[in-house]
C-alpha cells in the first residue's frame, strides 16, 4: 500500500491500521496515515452537502433489508464510524 501510495504522490493512507504506517515512516514521503473515520469526517467538512447525498444514495440501495437511517448511522458506529456516524446524525433528515 505504501509503494502505490507513493507511486500515486498521495498526501494520505487511509486504514483502520494506522499502526502499521508509522509516522517515521511515512513522513519522508510526505504521507500520513489516516484512520477512516477522520478521513471521513474532514470530507464531511469539505462539502457536507455531497457527503449527505451520497450516503442518501448509498443508504437506498441496501435492499436486503433495507435500512431506515438510524439503522444506518448505527451501523456505521458499529465498523469503526463512530465519529463520522455523530456528524451525519444532525443531518438524518437528508440522509
Amino acid at each position: 500500500m505504501l509503494a502505490a501510495a507513493v507511486v500515486a504522490r498521495a498526501g494520505a493512507i487511509v486504514t483502520f491500521n494506522t499502526k502499521d504506517f508509522p509516522p517515521e515512516v511515512l513522513d519522508p514521503f510526505g504521507i500520513e496515515a489516516q484512520h477512516p473515520d477522520d478521513f471521513l469526517i474532514y470530507q464531511f467538512d469539505l462539502a457536507q452537502g455531497t457527503v449527505c447525498t451520497a450516503i442518501k444514495r448509498l443508504r437506498s440501495r441496501l435492499k436486503s433489508p433495507p435500512m431506515d437511517v438510524e439503522s444506518y448511522l448505527d451501523s456505521l458506529s458499529r465498523h469503526q464510524l463512530p465519529q463520522f456516524a455523530d456528524q451525519l446524525r444532525r443531518f438524518g433528515n437528508l440522509l
